[in-house]
């Protein structure tokens, strides 16, 4: 046995006996009694131990492989602790009291000498900085593993995981450094890294990493954190593929035996995702408490807490209104203000909403000075003022948005040096085609506006858009023929269910996305409602006065206004105060896929005589839902012949299971219901 490899061993003594020798200097003089005997045998015993870890620590030393310089600075203050143990020995006989004085300190020397040894000699073994830098094992995440570098996001980190703490400029083992590529091409002592030797595996570096534990030569040794099965196979690929130092993973032959490992490594490192991972979900009585201001807030998904805030068009804004929702302001990414009376005195309510990522303002009272009082946003990329007054923009008042990269305009609304001045900060000015002319580029959809969704008698419609000069032309979708389109010049009143859509077209801008909104007449009252089965607990609303409240939900299926049923189907029954002759029933209903909601699949209703009797009127299959993302509230009517009933008995068919193009193929999937209308 080498003598020498002893020295880590006894190092430690000297210094936990030192210490216990201050220890119990403090301790006496505490108690005012002298333990003169047995703090000379514990310095004795010091002093013992620190000669022999001298005495190892100048073999090990010449064995090489460490810096001299640290090597050199941990010797001496180690030789100095140890003369300065002796010279504490002799004083604690002296009974003088200068001795004395010069004894305590000395003791106070003492601890700073073996602090500074032990300092030195921890980074000798471990490196400068290991004291004051964290060295827990940092996880690879990587957003797109086909464009990783594969040495510096792949290899590097495993090597200084599990190798440089050897191989490093403060401990050279083997006369191997694994800190750079010029390292690492020059080998060590045993010769080149990747140098092809006799015996199954090629090379020098993957031979010793496959040799038994119990060999000396086995690398990392024995007691060392090992390497993965994955991360050999790593190191094996890309020294297959000549250890190529600047490749990356999709210029190098695949090899099948990484792709699970490489899968997991793949992370979505957006600030979305970043964001969400460190956010906790929000209460639902919160939420609900939140929404009763008429604030629609809505989860990205089930397993996103971030939150998308929406003031629904609201003209009563006050700084109330961002009171109550400051306590979730680290979860809201996304803000819309857009046609509210929102305006520069209100912006500075939005201080503590640091993680936007997305704000409208469009169509409000906004001004230039309102957007110089909207203070840094770290994580801002996207900022509506279309249909503002805001006629000055620069890269000073927007600059400070680090991360912005896209503001909507209202076309020709901009100065000329506005315009240059926000391009020159490669900000995006959606709405303008950056060009010589400055022209549009896409006009935006009207928007349909009325006083409510759901009405008895007749509904006043308004429509609205922003483009001056502009055609807006609206119809109403008729099943038995194609929606005829008329242009939109007054207002105009619907007496029944239908659907209106509208757009507008401008010459030389194209035409804008269709703009769609359901309107719902309430022909029969009901009475009273009846749930057969229970719905989410979650998602149970007022129940079934939900259903005839002539309230439509949101987007937001967790605003309180929607019955939710996971995996079941939907059956309640709905009586009337005397015969009623009925020909349709409408159901809205909510489609939200990547949330697990989707819409029906199937509809039976059933009416209800006065004596009690029971008759199928209509019964509907709608096939399996397609493929989509988009989150819709949905209004099904069904038409059938005029019919005398006291009540009728609605089912509403659930899928039951996610389908197989879904995320989660073969999760529970949702039905969301809220109004139910019979005419």
């Amino acid at each position: 046995m080498n003598l020498a490899n002893l020295h880590p061993l006894l190092v430690h003594l000297p210094i936990g006996i030192f210490i216990l020798a201050f220890l119990l200097e403090l301790w006496q003089w505490i108690r005012k009694k002298d333990e003169k005997e047995t703090i000379l045998f514990i310095l004795a015993t010091t002093i013992f131990f620190s000669l022999l870890s001298i005495a190892t620590g100048w073999f090990l030393g010449d064995n090489g492989g460490y810096d001299v310089d640290m090597l050199n600075n941990h010797k001496w203050m180690g030789i100095a602790f140890t003369l300065c143990a002796i010279t504490l020995f002799v004083l604690r006989y002296c009974t003088k009291a200068i001795y004395r004085k010069i004894y305590n300190l000395l003791l106070v020397i003492g601890i700073v000498l073996l602090s500074l040894t032990g300092h030195f000699g921890g980074n000798m073994t471990h490196g400068e900085d290991f004291l004051f830098t964290d060295h827990s094992p940092k996880a690879i995440a990587i957003a797109n593993i086909e464009k990783a570098q594969v040495y510096a996001e792949l290899v590097q980190p495993v090597l200084e995981a599990k190798c440089v703490s050897c191989h490093n400029t403060s401990k050279t083992k083997g006369g191997l450094l694994l800190t750079s590529k010029a390292e690492i091409l020059a080998g060590g002592e045993s010769g080149l890294l990747f140098d092809t030797i006799s015996g199954h595996y090629t090379n020098l570096f993957m031979h010793r990493l496959h040799l038994p534990m119990e060999d000396d030569e086995h690398m990392p040794p024995k007691g060392k954190q090992q390497l993965s099965a994955e991360e050999i196979t790593l190191l094996d690929w890309w020294i297959k593929n000549e250890n190529c130092f600047d490749c990356t993973v999709e210029d190098l032959e695949k090899d099948s035996r990484l792709e699970p490992y490489f899968a997991s490594l793949e992370e979505d490192q957006s600030d979305l995702s970043q964001l969400a991972k460190n956010a906790n979900f929000i209460p639902r009585e919160d939420l609900e408490r939140i929404t009763k201001m008429g604030i629609s807030l809505q989860q990205l998904s089930e397993d996103n807490p971030l939150l998308i805030a929406n003031f629904n068009r609201q003209k009563n804004i006050t700084t109330s209104h961002f009171d109550a929702l400051e306590n979730i302001a680290s979860n809201v990414v996304e803000i819309n203000l857009s046609y509210t009376n929102f305006n520069d005195d209100l912006i500075t309510a939005l201080k503590p909403y640091n993680n936007l990522i997305k704000l409208q303002l469009n169509n409000t009272t906004v001004t230039d000075k309102g957007i110089e009082k909207l203070k840094n946003k770290p994580y801002l990329t996207s900022l509506n003022l279309f249909g503002t007054p805001i006629k000055k923009l620069n890269s000073e008042q927007l600059g400070q948005h680090k991360k912005l990269t896209h503001v909507y305009v209202t076309p020709q609304s901009l100065t000329q040096e506005s315009i240059t001045s926000l391009s020159n900060a490669n900000i995006i000015l959606q709405g303008l085609d950056i060009n010589e002319k400055f022209k549009a580029s896409k006009i935006t959809s009207p928007v349909i506006v009325a006083n409510q969704e759901v009405f008895k008698d007749s509904l006043r419609i308004t429509i609205e858009t922003s483009f001056e000069e502009a055609t807006t032309y609206f119809g109403v979708v008729n099943k038995t023929s194609d929606t005829l389109f008329k242009v939109y010049t007054n207002p105009f009143f619907i007496s029944k269910t239908q659907t209106v859509l509208a757009f507008s077209e401008k010459e030389g801008w194209g035409k804008s996305e269709y703009a769609k909104r359901d309107f719902i007449k309430s022909g029969i009252p009901i009475k009273e409602g009846k749930l057969h089965a229970k719905p989410h607990e979650k998602y149970a609303a007022q129940h079934e006065v939900t259903l005839f409240d002539g309230k439509r939900g949101s987007t937001n299926f967790v605003d309180g206004k929607w019955l939710g049923y996971e995996e079941q189907n939907f059956k309640g029954t709905f009586l009337f105060d005397d015969n009623k002759e009925i020909s349709s029933i409408s159901v809205s209903h909510l489609s939200a896929p990547t949330s697990w909601i989707f819409s029906p699949i199937g509809y039976k209703v059933i009416g209800i005589t006065e004596n009690g009797a029971k008759k199928t009127i209509k019964t509907i299959d709608l096939g399996k839902n397609k493929p989509n993302v988009d989150v819709q509230r949905n209004l099904i009517t069904l038409e059938f012949d005029a019919i005398k009933v006291k009540g009728i008995q609605l089912e509403i068919v659930n899928q039951g299971k996610n389908p197989e193009w879904h995320t989660d193929p073969g999760g529970n999937s949702f039905i969301f219901i809220d109004e139910v209308v019979l005419n």
